[in-house]
């Protein structure tokens, strides 16, 4: 494939999470393969290379100043909405229904407008890796230090994650899993929704945990924010019979696991 094809062939929406292995690991969306890649090969000044894999002149930048410019200007619009709604003078922490529902409205509309590589730092570059098994396309960006992978079509991404979860070991007692979203003034109004490989397991509150059980040993688990329909998500290991205890942080949608 032409390098310009390569090029044009590049995701435009990517969720970024750190790396803390010496590996990492994601799925061909093709073919479902598992690939597995050394984090010393992305380093910066790695002379290390691998066959069909190849380093593309674009990056991934998360988004902190697009979502602190746009969370300002959200913050403008709840102020002004609130006066118009309440009245001038009215106590700002009344009456809020309606111009927090605009306030997060405006908040979709306009963080678009801002770009995401603002305050971004130079960014995750981007790969491409010709699966060994079906030949098709893998793109990801990473650094050794951050790992960042497509946002698939929501119904897609829900099944890779089950299938992934088929081919896993079964335990023969299931592993409980907690995920607490730590209490946090940013977003306290919005709902977060949690899925496990692929699964519905409900919405998380701030400040709140949900508890549920998995019977796979290996496990996807992803949120989806209300506010703007942005997803992330992180994978771990279940023994059975043991705890998995996962943390929320709203602001950036750092899942960690322990």
């Amino acid at each position: 494939m032409p390098k310009s094809a390569v090029q044009s062939n590049i995701p435009q929406q990517w969720r970024v999470e750190p790396v803390k292995e010496t590996s990492i690991s994601l799925l061909c969306p093709a073919c479902h393969k598992r690939l597995s890649f050394n984090t010393n090969i992305f380093a910066k000044g790695a002379a290390t290379s691998v066959d069909d894999l190849t380093k593309t002149d674009q990056f991934v930048y998360r988004s902190y100043g697009q979502n602190i410019l746009a969370f300002v200007a959200a913050l403008i619009v709840y102020y002004y909405a609130h006066q118009w709604v309440n009245g001038e003078g009215a106590p700002l922490n009344q009456g809020i229904l309606i111009p927090v529902f605009i306030a997060v409205i405006a908040y979709t509309i306009i963080k678009p407008f801002f770009p995401a590589s603002l305050f971004g730092g130079k960014g995750i570059p981007i790969y491409n890796y010709k699966c060994d098994q079906c030949r098709a396309d893998v793109f990801f960006a990473c650094d050794g230090k951050s790992l960042a992978l497509p946002a698939l079509d929501e119904a897609k991404s829900r099944e890779a994650e089950k299938m992934q979860a088929a081919k896993s070991e079964h335990l023969e007692t299931p592993c409980n899993v907690s995920i607490t979203r730590l209490p946090s003034m940013i977003g306290s109004a919005m709902d977060v929704r949690v899925f496990l490989n692929g699964d519905d397991m409900g919405v998380l509150k701030n400040g709140k945990t949900l508890d549920f059980t998995t019977e796979n040993s290996i496990n996807v688990l992803t949120v989806k924010y209300h506010a703007d329909a942005t997803t992330n998500s992180v994978t771990f290991n279940a023994k059975s019979g043991d705890s998995v205890r996962i943390t929320l942080k709203y602001s950036g949608a750092i899942l960690t696991v322990s």
